[in-house]
């Protein structure tokens, strides 16, 4: 699944099945047995992409940590060439 999808396959598919839902719902030629479908599905994706979305377990703190300090060597870095010349 993960070569179709992606390494996140799960949020993935449970945004397809959110759109595919809410165009459901719109659907106006839907025939009214089942209008159901549409609600249902699009509930569903939005709960694997809630329960998914985390996917790697990092906390955006810990990501504005890292580019904060990334960011820093790299005006350290930027510091250094200039006194060189």
């Amino acid at each position: 699944m993960d070569k179709i999808l992606g390494e996140n396959w799960k949020t993935t598919l449970g945004g397809i099945l959110s759109a595919v839902g809410l165009a459901l719902v719109g659907l106006e030629t839907l025939p009214e047995k089942y209008k159901w479908v549409g609600p249902i599905m699009a509930a569903i994706g939005a709960a694997l992409v809630g329960a998914t979305a985390k996917d790697f377990n990092v906390h955006s703190t810990e990501g504005e940590i890292k580019a904060s300090t990334e960011i820093k060597v790299a005006e350290k870095e930027v510091e250094a060439l200039k006194e060189k010349k």
